[in-house]
């Protein structure tokens, strides 16, 4: 439009209204599609970043170890997890141990007994306190609710690493990945 303008060769004076018009529209054109341009740019990198972040896996070092374990409740060594809030650990499974909690009646919590914040720390692994609502790490100070594995003391900031439980309802546990 601004070289028809000019083609024409309009005389000084005559439509030169017209002629600032069209370039102020021009200049405004080209502002608002900077900005737009900008702020398109930034949503896609937001978005990109977003995703990345998204994927990215738990930043907790514990290390990724096979556990298939079935627990039968009806074994002396087992009575505890009987009751609501009753606890056991065992020994023989995850990467320092597990605690197995039970919740409700009908639900179990399999929590791995390594610490989050220095999983290669020797002594990084949690024991549930007196309370028996809380997992401790006396290594880092660490602590966690046990009917969860959530972070409620830091300095960690990942929760314990929780495993699969199935209850066939009646005695028997079966606690895997």
């Amino acid at each position: 439009m601004f070289l028809t303008i000019l083609q024409q060769g309009l005389p000084d004076g005559q439509n030169s209204g017209l002629f600032l018009n069209v370039i102020s529209k021009n200049t405004y054109f080209c502002r608002t599609f900077n900005i737009v341009v900008k702020k398109s740019l930034i949503l896609c990198l937001l978005l990109v970043s977003f995703i990345f972040n998204s994927c990215k896996k738990n930043d907790s070092n514990v290390p990724d170890v096979h556990v298939d374990v079935v627990l039968y409740l009806t074994e002396p060594s087992n009575l505890n997890l009987n009751a609501v809030g009753g606890f056991i650990y065992v020994y023989q499974a995850g990467a320092r141990g597990l605690i197995v909690y039970r919740r409700t009646p009908d639900e179990f919590v399999a929590l791995d007994r390594n610490c989050t914040y220095d999983s290669q720390a020797a002594c990084a692994t949690v024991s549930v306190d007196n309370t028996n609502f809380f997992a401790k790490d006396s290594c880092c100070g660490s602590t966690f609710q046990i009917n969860n594995g959530q972070v409620s003391q830091g300095p960690a900031t990942m929760p314990l690493k929780a495993y699969q439980v199935d209850y066939d309802g009646v005695s028997q546990l079966h606690i895997y990945n």
